[in-house]
């Protein structure tokens, strides 16, 4: 009976070392699967990566090029859409701007960059100017300025983090990037765009005589030291529009390059000035001497400004916006321009099967955000381009790729609950019905805490970025 066993026996532990010998082939071959789709993955990454970074470069250079148009009030003209390459399988690689307005995030026609000078510096206002923002309370303001006192704020989200200020809507009206190079616009004489103010408080010399001279006409000179002998204090902006106001009936041109060409510190940046030509009447009425109905007034009036009147920040008072005591007031705080420029990157790839039937120069020429065009592995970076020095450099990278695609997300289901909703019959008189919520769930906050980065001499933020 026992020698009838043993083969029995020994055919069942041979199936059973077979089985547990496949059983570990399979695991290893799994394994080694899922280790080669996850080395694929973080390669597509780090390829998406790449790409993004490319349209940074472009981005720099193309601000680099426009400085003077940007020192003269202009906005960036930048690149919407390029297509770096092709790959193997048909896919392309593309790099594209997306929109930083207050618009819709998917809009056909995006705004691809947001003035960072069009916010209240959180770095540099005044508690008075914060609480008068939408959304900031005194309180706020407060803490705001307690939590900057340790540390400057390097990015919106520290401001949101250490200052406890989680309104989005309030944050909207803030920025930590806001510097003015003190050099002139060329208000008057385009070849002096670019050329450094003069130090009015510098002390006087046959140096800084010459210099009024030269800018101003002979004489010059001579008329600003009987100013300061006959005892009027010309150290600051509000101080030499108290003059302008005091002496004049009215502004005039010569106001105008007196502002751009004349500077009260040796300094060379005023950190946090406001662009009147791109902040909303909420962020101007923030500023001392300027209350609602003048920061309206100021916004559907710019609109209607020549290209000298644009240059410069005197223009309220030829428009009679601003009285001279309330621009005085204001003065110290108003750009005509801005120097940094804050843009979103993205960076992926096509399928093989989009946009065929396109040629290569349709495929330049194509809008900044195509909605039917979705990008496989994409990665979106916020980025600060600070063109106030040339060549233009990087101020900021933030890795935004879980917002945008939270963004995309919520913009879908909201498009697909309006769409249900149209189909809906409308209830009839008789019906009673209650306000509903908002369209949309609540999305979850995406982890959007940068982790600092350096690029060359330049520290940055963002995730793995």
């Amino acid at each position: 009976m026992r020698a009838h066993a043993r083969p029995g026996l020994v055919i069942l532990a041979v199936l059973l070392v077979v089985t547990a010998s496949a059983l570990v082939a399979l695991s290893m071959i799994t394994a080694g699967a899922a280790a080669r789709g996850h080395a694929d993955a973080s390669s597509r990454h780090t390829e998406a990566e790449a790409i993004v970074w490319s349209g940074v470069l472009q981005a720099l250079a193309e601000m680099s090029a426009q400085r003077d148009d940007l020192l003269a009030g202009e906005a960036p003209a930048l690149t919407g859409r390029t297509e770096l390459y092709q790959t193997a399988a048909g896919e392309r690689a593309v790099v594209r701007l997306l929109n930083v307005g207050d618009a819709d995030p998917f809009d056909s026609e995006p705004m691809l960059a947001r003035a960072e000078a069009a916010a209240l510096n959180a770095n540099t206002a005044s508690a008075e100017m914060l609480a008068a923002l939408p959304g900031l309370s005194e309180e706020d303001a407060q803490r705001l300025i307690s939590a900057r006192d340790a540390a400057p704020f390097a990015s919106i989200t520290e401001v949101a983090a250490r200052a406890e200020i989680t309104d989005p809507d309030a944050l909207a009206y803030l920025c930590v990037f806001s510097a003015d190079p003190e050099v002139e616009g060329g208000i008057a004489d385009a070849a002096r765009c670019g050329d450094a103010r003069i130090d009015i408080t510098a002390e006087w010399s046959d140096e800084l005589a010459g210099a009024l001279d030269a800018r101003f006409g002979e004489g010059s000179s001579a008329a600003v030291r009987s100013v300061l002998d006959d005892g009027w204090s010309l150290a600051s902006r509000t101080d030499l529009a108290n003059f302008q106001g005091s002496i004049l009936s009215q502004s005039s041109e010569e106001w105008r390059e007196e502002f751009d060409a004349l500077v009260f510190s040796s300094e060379p940046y005023a950190i946090g000035r406001v662009d009147m030509l791109r902040a909303s009447a909420e962020v101007l009425a923030a500023i001392p001497g300027i209350d609602e109905d003048a920061a309206r007034e100021l916004v559907s009036t710019r609109d209607r400004l020549s290209d000298p009147e644009r240059r410069s920040i005197s223009w309220p008072t030829e428009y009679g916006v601003l009285s001279y005591e309330d621009f005085a007031l204001a003065a110290e705080h108003l750009a005509a321009r801005s120097l940094q420029w804050t843009i979103r990157v993205e960076g992926g790839f096509t399928p093989a099967q989009i946009d065929d039937t396109l040629s290569a120069a349709e495929l330049r020429d194509r809008s900044a955000y195509d909605s039917n065009e979705s990008l496989i592995g994409a990665v979106v970076w916020e980025v600060v381009i600070d063109a106030s020095v040339r060549p233009a450099r990087v101020a900021s990278i933030t890795d935004v790729t879980l917002e945008h695609a939270w963004a995309a997300i919520a913009h879908e289901q909201a498009a697909d609950e309006n769409d249900s909703e149209d189909d809906t019959p409308a209830p009839s008189v008789s019906s009673s019905f209650e306000s509903a919520d908002p369209v949309g769930p609540a999305q979850p906050e995406p982890d959007t805490k940068p982790a600092a980065r350096r690029i060359g001499r330049w520290m940055t933020t963002g995730g793995d970025a």
